[in-house]
């Protein structure tokens, strides 16, 4: 008897037999795994970016920042060949904390507003001229207070003597002559006596040249009896001021083969009586010699980089910190860049896309709710509508969307649309 046709039981084909959980948990985790080997790829070419070269200084990294990135970029490289084989577990944990890592590092550098080369040229330059500017200050008060020791026949500590014109010699960088000069020339204002100072005049209390012709001014100033000085009592708004002069006696060779003379700040003595303003009441000399140092060639150098006039620029000029706003423009604008390079490599599954797209626009709009997007991705939010601009048109057409139209209306309608999509492809890549 023939079996009838109902009594056959189906058999489906082995492509429609449900898949097992296990099989489908499998596939789950290796789909996991491929994306964040994609991750990784998009992170290196953030890491790779920040490090190429570049004329403009400032988006150039500083050093400590570069020599950071280079050392992780090449580590990360090198963990990328051992990412485990043998266990998807093991591999998505071993890929997951290589993300971290490179987080971390992408973070340091997004967040650091001086992480430019140039806020660290001018900072740099700025701290150099203010401890040179500072040394020389010391240099010159220490040459003032040297001064009414500087003779054998003076008359001890806190007093001048119209007639000296001897003092010590420092050695101060090069870089700063104009400066010098400009601040102690012309009999500047230095400051008034101090109660305890006295000054003695010796103008007709040293022997001529007449008598002794072979000898110096200082000399002679020296053989003086100090005894005979006249005290300067009771002076009214009694003062030090200064006045400049080369002085090939302390000429210096500097690196460059130049030999450069020194600048004599010579100290005089005037008061409200003074019709001449000091210029023949000398009373001392503050030596400066010139010379070549590393500060002055490394100010130098970033004055020629940052394009600066003058070492006021220093002073003036922004140092090129980096505000809240630009932090997050740039940040926005690197990643928006590492989508572009890397789309290529993504395969051709628009989840995929979807998911880097999705990941882009949390880390880069601070404040954006992914539910309710309208609330931050919208025309009055400056990074939002730079972001739908930026945005590489391959992504949204892998989400099913026409660029142009997508742009052309409002940004609240064109993120709906993308978020909805977005939502749509991504489900099975979230954790």
């Amino acid at each position: 008897m023939e079996s009838k046709a109902n009594d056959v039981p189906d058999v489906k084909p082995k492509d429609e037999v449900a898949a097992s959980p296990a099989v489908n948990n499998q596939k789950k985790l290796a789909g996991k795994s491929a994306w964040h080997d994609k991750q990784i790829v998009l992170k290196m070419r953030e890491m790779k970016a920040l490090l190429s070269s570049s004329a403009d200084i400032g988006h150039q990294l500083n050093e400590p920042l570069r020599i950071l990135v280079e050392s992780e970029y090449q580590k990360c490289k090198n963990s990328t060949q051992t990412l485990p084989k043998h266990s998807l577990h093991s591999r998505i944990r071993a890929q997951k904390s290589l993300l971290n890592r490179m987080d971390a590092v992408l973070e340091k550098v997004y967040n650091d507003p001086a992480r430019t080369k140039r806020t660290e040229l001018h900072r740099q330059g700025k701290e150099l001229l203010a401890r040179d500017r500072h040394t020389v200050k010391n240099k010159f008060n220490a040459g003032v207070r040297q001064i009414p020791n500087a003779t054998h026949s003076s008359h001890g500590n806190g007093t001048f003597t119209i007639g000296q014109n001897q003092g010590k010699t420092y050695d101060v960088p090069a870089y700063l002559k104009d400066e010098i000069v400009a601040k102690y020339q012309g009999y500047q204002g230095l400051r008034n006596l101090k109660p305890n100072e006295q000054v003695f005049d010796a103008s007709n209390n040293i022997p001529s040249q007449h008598d002794y012709p072979e000898c110096s001014h200082g000399t002679r100033f020296n053989l003086r009896d100090a005894n005979r000085d006249v005290l300067v009592r009771n002076p009214p708004n009694g003062r030090l001021v200064t006045n400049t002069h080369a002085s090939d006696t302390v000429s210096s060779m500097l690196d460059n083969g130049i030999r450069m003379p020194g600048t004599s700040i010579t100290l005089h003595y005037t008061d409200d009586n003074d019709d001449n303003n000091g210029a023949d009441k000398m009373c001392g000399t503050v030596h400066m010699r010139y010379n070549s140092t590393p500060s002055g060639r490394i100010v130098q150098r970033n004055m020629l980089k940052l394009g600066y006039n003058s070492l006021n620029d220093f002073e003036t000029q922004p140092d090129g910190r980096l505000n809240t706003k630009q932090l997050a423009e740039r940040k926005l604008e690197r990643k928006l860049d590492a989508l572009d390079k890397t789309q290529g490599s993504l395969g051709k599954d628009p989840a995929v896309y979807a998911k880097a797209l999705k990941d882009t626009l949390v880390d880069c709009i601070p404040d954006l709710d992914w539910d309710k997007p309208a609330n931050a991705l919208n025309g009055k939010n400056a990074l939002a509508v730079a972001c739908l601009k930026g945005i590489p048109n391959s992504y949204l057409k892998q989400l099913g969307l026409e660029p142009v139209k997508i742009r052309s209306g409002s940004v609240e309608d064109a993120f709906d649309q993308i978020v909805d999509k977005t939502n749509t492809l991504v489900k099975d890549l979230e954790d």
